[in-house]
């Protein structure tokens, strides 16, 4: 049996590397040591299976959702650089929804029948200096979206 989950993640880094380039960085899972200002971490995905129909091969209705977080820094005094963080994630996180919008988007190129952000939610938080807790660099803002896709397989 193969599954949908994998061709939908590599799927998901093709279309946010594409969306977004240099120099946002896009990564398959956490991006280690490497960082940028602005990031797009392709994470967990869960996948829920069901019969879909009663034939001889036995197929199935999967339903995958994948994380998607859209990660924002900006530097200088919380008090003024938090909307920015804030309005460039939701920015990045938008113009990821949209792109499901338009045919053939949807299918991430035959990976799946349909995909479509289906959640979004936000956190927000001074970001400090990782040898001085007290010492704030800037806000961070992340976009955490979830992307729900169908397949039968």
């Amino acid at each position: 049996m193969s599954l949908s989950a994998p061709g939908v993640k590599s799927a998901v880094v093709t279309v946010c590397r594409a969306l977004f380039p240099s120099p946002v960085l896009v990564v398959y899972g956490r991006p280690g040591p490497y960082t940028a200002d602005d990031m797009v971490l392709v994470l967990g995905q869960t996948l829920v299976a069901d019969v879909a129909t009663m034939t001889p091969s036995r197929t199935q209705e999967e339903t995958v959702t994948t994380t998607v977080v859209f990660s924002v820094f900006r530097g200088g005094e919380v008090t003024t650089v938090q909307q920015q963080a804030t309005e460039r994630a939701y920015e990045m996180a938008t113009a990821f929804a949209d792109h499901f919008k338009t045919r053939p988007n949807e299918t991430l190129a035959g990976a799946c029948r349909e995909a479509r952000v289906t959640g979004m939610s936000l956190a927000e938080a001074p970001m400090t200096a990782a040898d001085d807790r007290t010492v704030i660099l800037g806000a961070l803002a992340e976009v955490t979206v979830t992307l729900t896709s169908k397949a039968r397989t």
